[in-house]
């Protein structure tokens, strides 16, 4: 398997109807530095209805993580305040 360790993929059969039939997949590649994350949603049906609210939460998500990674500390969840620190 080329990919093994490498990358992550959700196939989303079941859940939130928009989501459904949609691809989640997290590229993971060494650098020099450490490691360098491509995430990216796919297949979703429309730009209407939640797309940008999906998309502003995953960038949300994705920072938590950044912050937790380089600090320690990141911001998962919906805790109060949440929006204000994206």
């Amino acid at each position: 398997m080329p990919d093994a360790g490498r990358r992550v993929v959700w196939n989303v059969r079941h859940g939130v109807p928009e989501w459904t039939n949609t691809r989640v997949t997290w590229d993971l590649e060494p650098t020099e530095r450490g490691t360098r994350l491509r995430f990216a949603h796919r297949d979703y049906p429309s730009t209407e209805g939640s797309f940008a609210n999906v998309t502003f939460n995953w960038a949300c998500y994705l920072a938590s993580l950044k912050t937790y990674l380089e600090k320690g500390r990141g911001w998962p969840g919906d805790p109060p305040g949440w929006a204000r620190r994206c």
